[in-house]
């Protein structure tokens, strides 16, 4: 049975006042994170070269959850073939833009695309003439450290398959999940050959996985891995995987697990007794093998008093404890509205006259995350001060990421950094993208830095 983890994030509006090499030498300090602040199903990111489909992987998947389900779950499938203990995971540094082109574009002549993973010129798949049923090809890297250098020594890739029609727009119905996974079983295979073309990848432990992306027609939440092969030397025992997505309330979720529907429902009432004003509460299951792993809950409520704020918060911890049982239960708490308090910001010319020493600090700590992002980073922090001495420092970190192991290295790094730059009292950030909250750091008074993606 799992822990019972329980995160309750405020968002309080105050009112008032190189192309890639076998090696990689002599990496600085900034260019790996640790995984310190996250648990150990994360890998330590080495940053080497950006991503060259990062553009088209925000696009295709920044929307929904995909964003980050498709990076997280092929990371954790990984676990099972490259220790987390061993390895270093990177953004894919192999496939480039002419392998993406050689394995997702067809043609009328098959020869021309030889190794496509597409549907040939003239086939139907589920009924659907010509469609398109492969959207992207995501590539994660595992390295070992050998000395300074890191040594490329296994490979994940996800390939997603999102059924179009023949002129891209999306089908009216999700095509069936049998028909899906006969295809996903061919794909696998068509990418293994291709892998074995290529010299710097053929003799590379390969995890290939294959992921069905959310159809935003009918859900935003929907996306899964429904299959997987270990391949080294061969393509692997191609397994099913069962993994499903509910949200709670829905007749689909009730269906799913009338019990955990159940509790929730129970969840939801509570909170609507204990709330002066309306509340919205809405809650996000996933499942593994028909067994709830976790559920994020966002609770939207309407306060005016930080008494208000402290019961319903008090309130919501309490019956997570109460009514779930046996999984994981993150809670965002948005849309507040509280007292007028007093904060010096940085960097502002009056924080540095107030703390000279701790608007220091705060600028190398800025200074640091703009060198770790590939695009700008905004890095705006709120000091709580008593008797002149800070008592704790809120800090929004708007990155601009646009794949999962972006997101998770600087995530990382930031955790990192704080250790290193503030002492003595209290720091907690709120990591954005898009103006999407995508994570948050909670590093209290004499402890380290504990990261929580909201996922």
């Amino acid at each position: 049975m799992k822990k019972m983890a329980i995160l309750l994030i405020f968002t309080l509006l105050l009112t008032g006042c190189h192309d890639a090499k076998e090696k990689v030498e002599n990496q600085t300090a900034n260019d790996v994170s640790t995984t310190d602040s996250l648990d150990d199903t994360f890998y330590r990111v080495v940053n080497f070269n950006t991503n060259l489909n990062r553009d088209n992987y925000y696009t295709s998947f920044g929307q929904t959850s995909d964003f980050q389900t498709i990076g997280r779950e092929l990371q954790v499938l990984s676990t099972e073939h490259f220790s987390t203990d061993d390895y270093y995971m990177s953004s894919g540094q192999y496939l480039k833009n002419e392998d993406m082109d050689k394995l997702l574009r067809r043609s009328s002549d098959p020869k021309e695309y030889p190794h496509t993973l597409q549907v040939q010129r003239g086939e139907s798949v589920g009924g659907i003439q010509n469609p398109i049923m492969v959207s992207t090809v995501h590539e994660q890297d595992y390295y070992l450290r050998k000395g300074d250098e890191y040594v490329i020594s296994g490979i994940s890739f996800a390939i997603v398959i999102d059924p179009r029609n023949e002129d891209n727009s999306r089908l009216a119905t999700s095509m069936d999940d049998q028909t899906v996974e006969e295809y996903g079983r061919q794909t696998i295979s068509r990418l293994y050959d291709y892998l074995q073309t290529k010299k710097d990848l053929k003799d590379l432990p390969a995890n290939i996985c294959v992921y069905y992306s959310t159809n935003t027609n009918e859900s935003t939440i929907d996306g899964r891995y429904i299959l997987k092969s270990y391949c080294n030397g061969s393509v692997g025992n191609i397994e099913t995987l069962n993994y499903r997505n509910y949200m709670f309330s829905s007749e689909e979720a009730t269906l799913a697990d009338e019990e955990v529907a159940s509790q929730f429902e129970i969840f939801k009432s509570n909170m609507k007794k204990a709330s002066t004003e309306a509340v919205g509460v809405i809650g996000y299951g996933r499942y593994k093998d028909n067994t709830i792993q976790s559920m994020n809950i966002n609770l939207n409520v309407n306060v005016k008093t930080y008494e208000e704020l402290i019961y319903l918060v008090s309130t919501a911890a309490d019956e997570i404890d109460s009514q779930f049982t046996g999984f994981d239960v993150k809670g965002s708490v948005g849309n507040i509205e509280t007292l007028n308090y007093r904060n010096y910001m940085f960097s502002s010319e009056e924080a540095t006259l107030a703390d000279e020493e701790v608007a220091s600090q705060f600028e190398i700590f800025k200074s640091n995350m703009k060198k770790a992002s590939t695009e700008a980073v905004g890095v705006i922090g709120y000091g709580r001060y008593k008797d002149n001495t800070i008592q704790s420092m809120n800090i929004n970190l708007n990155v601009n990421v646009k794949t999962y192991e972006e997101l998770i290295y600087l995530v990382s790094t930031a955790a990192d950094e704080i250790d290193s730059q503030f002492t003595g009292f209290d720091v907690k950030v709120l990591v954005y993208s898009q103006d999407k909250l995508e994570a948050i750091i909670i590093r209290n008074k004499g402890e380290e830095a504990k990261s929580s993606l909201l996922y």
